[in-house]
């Protein structure tokens, strides 16, 4: 898989990443607690993930699949650069 990120904050909570790759599944951006939970397991605050070639965006609790990548044939690991924004 080969990945170029790009992130800045521009509000309370902004994300902006550019990436290409033809690996199906893979994570594109975690932010992780530094404290480990009961079970000795961290817990994951954000992330941006692609799985099966769809874009999976979590925040806490939620979880939320790109609706730009939900149409049956679009894929994101196709090889071709694509650009996540995301604001809070």
């Amino acid at each position: 898989a080969q990945y170029q990120l790009e992130m800045r904050t521009i509000e309370l909570f902004s994300l902006y990443v550019k990436f290409k790759t033809i690996a199906s599944s893979g994570i594109l951006f975690a932010l992780v607690s530094n404290s480990s939970t009961t079970t000795g397991t961290y817990e994951i605050v954000v992330s941006l993930e692609l799985i099966r070639g769809k874009i999976r965006y979590r925040f806490g609790q939620t979880t939320v699949i790109a609706p730009e990548s939900t149409r049956k044939k679009r894929v994101m690991n196709d090889l071709k650069w694509h650009a996540i924004s995301i604001r809070e």
